[in-house]
């Protein structure tokens, strides 16, 4: 329902004003945008912009929010924003503003297979190749949708490098053992 006044703000260089519901912090809080992108992933519309109050680049989800007004926008919008840029590191449509990591992972078969045939990400390199599994180095972002990914390939996916996503997902999945037990 949004999406016709965000398209106008960027289109007028005009900000947004909007409450927005955190699912992760559980709190509704106001925000003030400028908004430059408009970007659909996986059937959800988000919008990318300047945030006034985090003073960074940040991404909102457009069903978690409300309360839209729009306000003449008196900051001058950065030229320098490159979507493809802003996004190069990321998995998915969440950047988290960290610096990339070269992650290195074993994926066995028949997975290693299919990694080949849809890479994991744009950066992502053969680093070995053996009978049963291939070695791979990315160049990414340690965020959510990436633990996701990985989380996804099960046992076929062992994380080599760095030690800090090895003792996230060592965590996550100990977790999730204790809810089985």
């Amino acid at each position: 329902e949004w999406i016709g006044l965000i398209y106008e703000a960027i289109k007028e260089n005009k900000g947004l004003h909007f409450e927005y519901q955190n699912i992760y912090k559980k709190e509704k809080k106001e925000y003030q945008l400028i908004p430059y992108l408009l970007k659909e992933h996986r059937n959800r519309w988000y919008v990318i912009g300047w945030s006034v109050d985090k003073e960074k680049m940040a991404t909102f989800a457009l069903d978690r929010i409300s309360k839209v007004d729009t306000f003449e926008n008196k900051l001058v919008r950065k030229k320098a924003f490159n979507p493809n840029e802003f996004f190069s590191h990321s998995i998915g449509i969440m950047q988290n503003n960290s610096k990339p990591e070269t992650v290195l992972l074993t994926i066995k078969k028949p997975i290693a297979d299919l990694i080949q045939l849809e890479p994991l990400h744009h950066t992502q390199k053969i680093v070995d190749v053996q009978d049963n599994q291939i070695v791979i180095s990315l160049n990414v972002q340690l965020n959510e949708e990436f633990i996701f990914k990985i989380l996804g390939l099960g046992t076929y996916c062992i994380v080599q490098k760095p030690k800090s996503l090895k003792n996230k997902i060592t965590s996550t999945i100990n977790e999730m053992v204790a809810n089985y037990l």
